[in-house]
């Protein structure tokens, strides 16, 4: 082979670009965590000591820095990716579905319409066998 064959090949292969993510635009500065609300419950912790199945009380919304996304819903754990359409962010996991997060009011849209008020999880839930979800340490697909 000559070097007159490798040489445009390398170079056609240096600017080739990496698949394309499905993260669409910003991201917050920051990794934020929320916990979602169960009525008729006031905290999750009300509602995981007035409940015989703990998971129904679970859910978390996890969104990276980098772009990740992370939803657990009792038992069942889902990754993708969100971007942020202010004041929202948009996202949508593995498992299927989308999500639009209101970042003002802490409200969860879901596929459907179905919506969920969700709360900023400042105590660390996250960090729990119980509501973890995501690694943010792990980069976005």
């Amino acid at each position: 082979m000559s070097l007159r064959i490798i040489v445009p090949f390398l170079v056609a292969s240096a600017c080739t670009t990496s698949p394309a993510t499905s993260i669409e635009g910003p991201t917050l500065p920051s990794d934020q965590r929320f916990t979602g609300l169960v009525a008729p419950f006031a905290s999750p912790e009300d509602c995981l000591a007035n409940t015989t199945t703990s998971f129904t009380c679970l859910y978390e919304l996890e969104l990276c820095a980098n772009g990740r996304a992370g939803q657990r819903y009792g038992d069942l754990v889902y990754s993708g990716t969100y971007h942020l359409e202010p004041p929202h962010a948009v996202g949508s996991t593995d498992g299927g579905g989308t999500f639009d997060f209101d970042l003002d009011s802490d409200e969860l849209v879901m596929d459907g319409g179905r919506s969920q008020a969700y709360i900023p999880d400042a105590q660390g839930r996250w960090d729990t066998l119980q509501f973890d979800s995501i690694d943010c340490e792990q980069p976005a697909p």
